[in-house]
């Protein structure tokens, strides 16, 4: 028998947990290749590349238990996994990630940033982490382009001071230059009185 075999798509290490306002996801997957990272109001979807010295194809499909707001959601791609920030569209906490009730041996529960439902608070510290994190983080339809992204907050910057606007350090030289013409007009007038007292005619 000849010919390729289909290649088959592996599962990636999910880890996930939960607040009232939004889910962690977690990819275990590092060094990531040709990356789609697709996130939609009741779904998410994964695939890539990961693994030396061959790399083997990942794909996922997650059907959330509920709705989420992708336009506020965010992601980081490291050397190790891809972390993601999914806003929940209505706050409450869910049974469970995934629509249907069943268990996958990829998917697995966050201990590290879980809180349950009954607690106020998270552990301190938790989610501070978590906050220094999501600063680095882009937008999903963001992930492939952050040359264009420097590019685009060049482009917003505004002019750090007007051209029209004097700084200080000028206003200052102005302010001596202008000082120095008086005294010297001042010494100038005075020889002039001095020489009509004396009798002589001014220049």
């Amino acid at each position: 028998m000849s010919g390729d075999q289909p290649s088959i798509s592996l599962k990636p290490g999910v880890l996930w947990a939960q607040r009232k306002d939004a889910l962690y996801v977690t990819i275990s997957l590092g060094d990531v290749k040709d990356k789609v990272l697709d996130l939609k109001e009741g779904s998410l979807f994964f695939k890539g590349k990961s693994g030396t010295p061959k790399p083997s194809d990942y794909e996922v499909t997650i059907d959330f238990y509920g709705q989420v707001e992708p336009e506020h959601s965010r992601q980081l791609s490291t050397d190790r996994e891809i972390v993601m920030y999914i806003k929940k569209k209505e706050t409450g906490f869910w049974p469970r990630l995934m629509s249907q009730s069943q268990k996958c041996p990829w998917l697995h529960v966050d201990f590290n940033r879980w809180v349950d439902e009954n607690d106020s608070e998270p552990e301190a510290g938790m989610d501070d982490n978590f906050s220094s994190m999501l600063s680095q983080m882009s937008n999903f339809n963001d992930y492939g382009g952050d040359d264009a992204d420097v590019d685009s907050d060049d482009e917003d910057l505004p002019d750090l001071e007007p051209p029209t606007k004097k700084s200080d350090e000028t206003k200052a030289s102005d302010e001596v230059t202008e000082e120095v013409k008086k005294e010297a007009n001042g010494e100038v007038e005075e020889d002039e009185a001095k020489k009509e007292v004396a009798g002589e005619t001014p220049a």
